[in-house]
């Protein structure tokens, strides 16, 4: 029962580290599709949805390790993977809307748009840690 507990505690955790970045990744991607959808300037809301989630990266909260850095944009990479591999299995409508501010990406090769599974995850990452390296700078 002790075991049980433990389980269902890290699992809260893991949820409420990802809570923040999957919210923003939820609306950033309907934002953007819309935008897509309205604006046909897919290179230009390529960029900017990168830089998006940058600027978000620094809004992070930092966990204190690298593992748990990690762990707090990693459900992010998890969802991307099954809206990339999994659901076009059944659905094959959904990657298409799913992957319009990524388009650009396959316009250069039709492989690249696979890295929009890791992207957002990645540019997270690297705003949190820019974020790190400021704070640290500050402080000496």
């Amino acid at each position: 029962m002790s075991s049980n507990n433990a389980e269902r505690n890290s699992i809260k955790a893991y949820l409420e580290w990802n809570l923040p970045s999957l919210i923003f990744h939820f609306f950033l991607t309907v934002f953007a599709m819309l935008t897509v959808l309205f604006i046909n300037q897919l290179q230009i809301i390529f960029f900017g949805v990168l830089i998006a989630y940058t600027l978000f990266g620094l809004a992070l909260k930092n966990q204190g390790t690298l593992f748990k850095n990690i762990q707090s944009v990693s459900l992010v990479f998890i969802i991307n993977l099954i809206m990339y591999t999994l659901v076009p299995l059944a659905v094959a409508e959904v990657l298409m809307f799913y992957s319009l501010p990524y388009l650009y990406l396959a316009f250069i090769n039709e492989q690249l748009i696979f890295l929009a599974i890791i992207l957002p995850s990645i540019c997270m990452l690297i705003g949190l840690y820019v974020k790190i390296l400021i704070t640290n700078l500050k402080k000496e």
